[in-house]
């Protein structure tokens, strides 16, 4: 007769074989797409045994990992919270402030893109236009501009607001017990990452959506390590309520992190603190309806037009790479909708397989999609499909890789790798050309080495995370667990639907929450965890 421990083991033994075959047909899809971009004698039987061997990988690394642990649920206070607090969170907050200003010193007064000019433009003129989002503009420019009187203080600005909301992560770490070694990993890998003291250079709306998510993922832990009784304390309610909806508003697409993170908290504790975790649903639905509504009204604030063209983008990416590679498969219709666009010629000298931004911004090309309507494009995507199979996927590939690879010829470190310091009218820039040379070569040396795969690949990100959750669930009851790596995965793979080119930016928040997430899917869990909710 089996006992309730053999039927446990039977159920732990089928979600392991359950998590070990996604694994393996994950692992077999990047090795087809792999082969299918960038091998010349393209053999799609190969990646079989290669996924295979990793499916056994999979299921030896989940058995080692179940044994291990990072930090234990503790949010203890008393004599021990100053010294916490000085080293944990002052000097993070020093060395952070350091590093960054060092680097904003060598690009004096900072590097504005062409949308950085568009939201200066509009906190000067206070004529505001939802094209970029008007909250981040507030908060980032026009706040900034007022207190200071320049627009060299936009850049710092956010410099320190990374540096507060980085040591406010670390502090949060350390006072759950995480291992110091750990919160040393963490900060050192976020600071010294060459693609922060790049991205961090621009005023973007995706260092601001990087702040927002490295503060959400801070009340996080302290969620998990409380078993939710944190969101007991109403302040700290309308913290998490505020932090989700402000984090929302930072970015067009920023809902596909914070709905799933706000889904994580009502499915996880809904036992205990339902309540609270669906008022503070409701409050960070009415923060963000009020800042649409009644704010956007006050400020008059103008709704863009070609929202077709950005949601679009993958498909016109797509049709672009058949257009330009086997014009001669296409349909008439197809051929007549892609050449109002653009000449052939224009095509071909313009497009860059995988970015449908070449052609748009220098043909204007954004009208006619508009025109064409979301459901013709997609009927002609699906014809491109069906007539230039190979020319299409081959666009969707490479375009996608950005999510899925872990190891690509593409150069995404360049789309957001600073040039020379702006100039501003009524700053005198002194950005020292000899520190940027200094940092670029420091760059170069580290994406030309085995680091690169860390700092420039969201697809081991992907990969990774998906696997330490599944180590987790496939041996133990620990659902909580699997469903953190959730928010990332959908917001990586739902934005990878609405890119238009190398926008590598869009994912750099994956680099700043990734070990803080790590610890929170690794941590050992204890019951009767005693809290106080005054602990901050």
């Amino acid at each position: 007769m089996r006992t309730k421990r053999d039927a446990l083991g039977i159920k732990c033994k089928l979600r392991l074989a359950i998590c070990c075959t996604i694994l393996t047909g994950y692992t077999f899809l990047i090795l087809w797409c792999q082969m299918f971009l960038y091998w010349n004698d393209f053999t799609p039987l190969l990646a079989i045994p290669v996924a295979i061997f990793s499916g056994f990988f999979a299921w030896a690394m989940m058995r080692k990992l179940q044994t291990v642990t990072i930090g234990k649920e503790d949010l203890s206070d008393g004599t021990r919270q100053k010294n916490v607090f000085l080293v944990w969170f002052v000097f993070p907050l020093f060395c952070s402030l350091t590093i960054l200003l060092f680097c904003f010193a060598a690009y004096y007064p900072g590097v504005f893109s062409p949308d950085s000019f568009n939201q200066l433009q509009q906190a000067e003129s206070s004529q505001y236009s939802d094209w970029h989002p008007v909250l981040h503009t507030l908060l980032f420019f026009t706040l900034p501009l007022k207190l200071f009187g320049t627009p060299a203080a936009i850049v710092p600005a956010q410099l320190v607001s990374f540096s507060l909301a980085e040591a406010y992560v670390i502090f949060t770490m350390r006072k759950a017990l995480c291992p110091k070694w750990f919160c040393c990993v963490t900060f050192c890998y976020t600071l010294f990452n060459p693609v922060t003291t790049a991205i961090l250079m621009y005023p973007w709306k995706d260092c601001a959506m990087a702040i927002f998510a490295l503060v959400l993922i801070a009340y996080l832990i302290q969620i998990a390590a409380s078993d939710g009784m944190w969101l007991k304390k109403p302040i700290h309610s309308i913290l998490f309520a505020t932090n989700l909806g402000v984090c929302t508003l930072m970015r067009h697409n920023a809902i596909l992190l914070t709905f799933p993170i706000l889904l994580f908290v009502l499915i996880t504790y809904r036992k205990r603190i339902l309540r609270q975790a669906a008022l503070v649903g409701v409050c960070s639905i009415v923060i963000i309806a009020c800042v649409k509504g009644p704010v956007y009204k006050l400020l008059r604030v103008e709704k863009p037009d070609r929202r077709q063209s950005e949601i679009l983008g993958m498909c016109m990416t797509m049709l672009g790479n058949a257009v330009t590679e086997a014009p001669e498969k296409l349909d008439d219709k197809t051929k007549s909708f892609l050449y109002t666009i653009a000449t052939s010629e224009e095509w071909e000298s313009n497009y860059v397989c995988g970015s449908w931004n070449n052609v748009k911004f220098a043909t204007d090309g954004g009208e006619p999609v508009e025109n064409a309507g979301v459901q013709q494009v997609l009927q002609y995507t699906w014809n491109a499909l069906r007539e230039a199979p190979k020319e299409t996927i081959d666009g969707f590939l490479t375009l996608s890789s950005m999510v899925w690879s872990v190891d690509t010829g593409l150069a995404w470190d360049q789309s957001i790798e600073p040039g020379e310091s702006t100039p501003l009218e009524g700053v005198k820039g002194t950005g020292q050309a000899y520190l940027c040379t200094q940092i670029h070569v420091l760059r170069n040396w580290i994406y030309a080495g085995p680091f690169r795969y860390a700092f420039l690949f969201v697809g081991l990100f992907n990969y990774l995370l998906f696997a330490l959750s599944a180590s987790k669930f496939g041996f133990h009851q620990e659902i909580d667990s699997f469903l953190l790596s959730v928010p990332i995965l959908c917001y990586n793979f739902g934005t990878m639907l609405l890119l238009s080119g190398f926008d590598f930016r869009f994912f750099y928040f994956n680099f700043v929450i990734f070990f803080p997430l790590l610890f929170l899917i690794l941590r050992r869990k204890e019951k009767n965890v005693s809290f106080n909710p005054s602990a901050n």
